[in-house]
């Protein structure tokens, strides 16, 4: 998976909270499916660590505003991913697909330019030599 999410790097298509998002998630999902005894998995014991939280919270949702909008007191985006984390990681996994998806789109346009550029050029044009 690490590779796969360097192949994103290196294609440009992922921002560096994208990875940062991916990687732990990964690193969970690792967890919950290579230990028999996480079959039972709930986010309020994995949030007993507190370091575990603390990184869950400044992970996910990233994009979000600070303090979460409509929410009457303002609550910190943290103490909102903390209180939602099934509806973070989905947020964060969304993110990150269209962010993919948008940034292919970019690749692609920009290649079908360059072969219509290059479909238009004339070779007996001195701009061209």
């Amino acid at each position: 998976m690490k590779a796969r999410i360097e192949m994103t790097k290196a294609l440009a298509i992922t921002t560096t909270e994208d990875r940062k998002a991916m990687y732990a998630l990964g690193k969970l999902r690792n967890r919950l499916v290579h230990n028999a005894k996480d079959t039972n998995f709930t986010f309020a014991d994995y949030f007993q660590n507190k370091d575990a939280k603390k990184n869950f919270c400044s992970t996910f949702g990233h994009g979000w505003a600070d303090p979460i909008p409509g929410t009457n007191p303002p609550v910190p985006r943290a103490d909102y991913v903390g209180e939602h984390p099934k509806f973070a990681v989905f947020q964060s996994v969304l993110h990150i697909a269209l962010y993919v998806v948008r940034e292919m789109s970019k690749v692609q346009t920009d290649r079908a330019l360059e072969g219509l550029q290059t479909a238009t050029e004339r070779p007996d044009d001195p701009e061209n030599s």
